[in-house]
C-alpha cells in the first residue's frame, strides 16, 4: 500500500476528512501525534461543543479543558464538559494504541494548571493493531443517534463486548438487563427533559447550539429538514414492555464510584471505548448526561440499577436511522503551542 504523509490533511481541514492510509509511520513523532488528533475531536461532547484544546510537545500531547464553551445552564459544573474531554482522551488513546504507539495516560497531571485535564506521553512502538485501519474507521464513522433506531432486533451477542469489558476502579458501564428496569430509566429521562423544558434559560441555551447555521462554525448540532427527533422521541420507551420478539436498542449506563472531576473524566474515557467497541459491530448509541443533574432523578436511576456508584451517561445502543454526521472543528481552532494555554 501506497502511504501518503502524515500532513496531507491541511489544519484547515475537516477532521471527519482524514483516512487510516494517510497515517506515515516514518513522519516524526510530533506530526504523527497531530494526525492523530483528528480522530480524537471526533469524540462525542455534550451538544457538539467540542471543548477541548490539544498541545503537542514532543513526543506528548496534553489536552486542555476549553471553558469557553461550557453551557452553565445545561452544565452548570462542567461534569459533561469534563467527560466530554474525558471522551476525546479515550479516542486519542484507542487511535494510538490501533497504530502501535505505546503510550501513558495520566488525568489532572499538573494542579497549577486546572484547565489541562489529561497528557498522553509516548514512550515506545510496537507493530500496527492486525485491524488497525478499523479501529481507526470506527472512530471516524461513530455518530450519536439524533434520528432514532432502525426496526432492526438486536442480538444478546451484540451487547457481549459490554459486558467483557473490564471495571476500572474510577468508571465502568453496565448494561441494563431488565425490560422493566430499562422502561423506569427511560421514563425518568422523559420527566427529566419536561422538567428542564419549563425552564427558558435551558431552552434558550438549548436552542443556541441546536440550529441550522452551527454548520458554519463546525460545531453544535445542526438543524436539518428532515428534523432531528427529540428527546423525548429518542428516548421514549414505547412498547418496550409489550415487544415479545425482542428490542431494537438497549440501555447501558456509565457509573463511577464518587463524583468528582476525575471520575467525570474517566467516565467518558469508559464510555468513549464503549462507542468505538460498538461502531465495529455497525451499533451506534444516543448520549445524553444532563438529565442526571437533577438530583432527584439521579438518584431516581440509581435506585432503579441498584447501584451506590454514581451515574454519570446514558447511552441507547442500537443501530442507527441514517443521519448526516455533525460537524467538527479543523485542527487549527483546537491546537495551541508549547507553552500557552486559554
Amino acid at each position: 500500500m501506497n502511504q501518503r504523509p502524515a500532513g496531507i490533511l491541511a489544519t484547515s481541514q475537516s477532521p471527519r476528512d482524514v483516512r487510516p492510509q494517510d497515517y506515515d509511520r516514518a513522519a516524526p513523532i510530533s506530526e504523527r501525534l497531530k494526525y492523530l488528533i483528528n480522530y480524537a475531536v471526533l469524540a462525542p461532547s455534550t451538544h457538539n461543543t467540542q471543548p477541548w484544546l490539544f498541545r503537542v510537545n514532543g513526543d506528548s500531547v496534553d489536552i486542555l479543558a476549553d471553558r469557553s464553551r461550557a453551557l452553565p445552564v445545561i452544565d452548570p459544573e462542567d461534569r459533561g464538559l469534563l467527560i466530554s474531554c474525558g471522551a476525546a482522551s479515550g479516542t486519542l488513546s484507542t487511535a494510538l494504541e490501533a497504530v502501535g504507539l505505546i503510550h501513558n495516560l495520566s488525568f489532572l497531571p499538573d494542579p497549577s494548571e486546572p484547565d489541562l485535564v489529561a497528557r498522553i506521553a509516548v514512550v515506545g512502538e510496537i507493530a500496527l493493531e492486525t485491524d488497525w485501519m478499523g479501529t481507526l474507521n470506527a472512530i471516524r464513522s461513530r455518530k450519536t443517534v439524533r434520528n432514532g433506531f432502525q426496526d432492526r432486533l438486536l442480538r444478546p451477542s451484540d451487547m457481549q463486548f459490554i459486558e467483557e469489558r473490564t471495571v476500572s476502579g474510577e468508571a465502568s458501564v453496565r448494561l441494563i438487563d431488565s425490560v422493566q428496569d430499562e422502561v423506569d430509566v427511560l421514563r425518568a429521562i422523559g420527566d427529566a427533559e419536561t422538567e428542564r423544558l419549563t425552564d427558558k434559560h435551558y431552552v434558550r441555551e438549548n436552542a443556541s447550539w441546536t440550529h441550522p447555521l452551527r454548520n458554519r462554525s463546525r460545531d453544535g448540532i445542526p438543524e436539518l429538514a428532515n428534523r432531528t427527533a427529540s428527546i423525548q422521541e429518542i428516548w421514549s420507551p414505547g412498547n418496550l414492555l409489550e415487544n415479545k420478539m425482542g428490542s431494537i436498542s438497549r440501555v447501558a449506563v456509565v457509573v463511577s464510584p464518587s463524583n468528582r472531576p476525575l471520575n467525570w473524566l474517566r467516565s467518558g474515557f469508559e464510555m468513549s471505548i464503549i462507542l468505538i467497541e460498538a461502531g465495529k459491530r455497525g451499533l451506534n448509541a444516543a448520549i445524553i448526561i444532563h438529565p442526571l443533574q437533577i438530583q432527584e432523578i439521579r438518584l431516581r436511576i440509581e435506585a432503579i440499577l441498584k447501584t451506590d456508584w454514581t451515574a454519570q451517561v446514558l447511552l441507547r445502543l442500537g443501530f442507527a436511522e441514517r443521519a448526516p454526521l455533525t460537524p467538527r472543528r479543523a485542527l487549527v481552532d483546537v491546537m495551541l503551542h508549547p507553552g500557552f494555554s486559554r
